[in-house]
């Protein structure tokens, strides 16, 4: 859901254009595209190599796996090319969604999600003060779990 509402305000409220006169900009850019892609493309068309890289190849994968994720990940290249090449159509559509009468709630769905967020970020935080505030309550804490699992053995 908060994927969901940051996607949308990033949609909304686009900010400044980048300056793509910098060579920095441009290639980051590029990379920024191709990179996962890339990344995307090897690991489908061979995960058993990945596997023996991160030494937990089981050898229990077969071509055929190899080659439906190779067709998955061209896919969905294709249909993001798509979506890339077709996105001032798609932005103009989902404005106008967006926008219509019938969905007045996007933005006080988007404030009580960010709002929900905020406040469990000040719990956490909160209660991160008083397990390790002064150090009193987090070693208490371990002291009684550890007589727990002392008296239970």
């Amino acid at each position: 859901m908060l994927m969901a509402a940051g996607t949308l305000r990033q949609a909304l409220r686009p900010g400044a254009a980048p300056n793509w006169s910098e060579p920095f900009t441009s290639t980051a850019y590029l990379f920024g595209l191709g990179a996962p892609l890339a990344f995307a493309v090897a690991v489908g068309s061979a995960p058993d190599a990945l596997g023996r890289m991160l030494g937990t190849a089981d050898g229990t994968t077969q071509p055929a796996a190899n080659l439906l994720a190779v067709g998955c990940v061209l896919l969905v290249s294709g249909a993001a090319l798509v979506l890339w090449h077709l996105r001032p159509v798609v932005v103009g559509w989902m404005r106008r969604w967006l926008g219509a009468p019938e969905f007045p709630g996007w933005q006080s769905l988007y404030a009580g999600a960010w709002q929900g967020y905020r406040s469990s970020g000040r719990t956490l935080r909160v209660a991160a003060a008083v397990l390790e505030g002064d150090g009193g309550v987090l070693w208490m804490l371990v002291g009684a779990l550890l007589a727990v699992l002392l008296v239970e053995l």
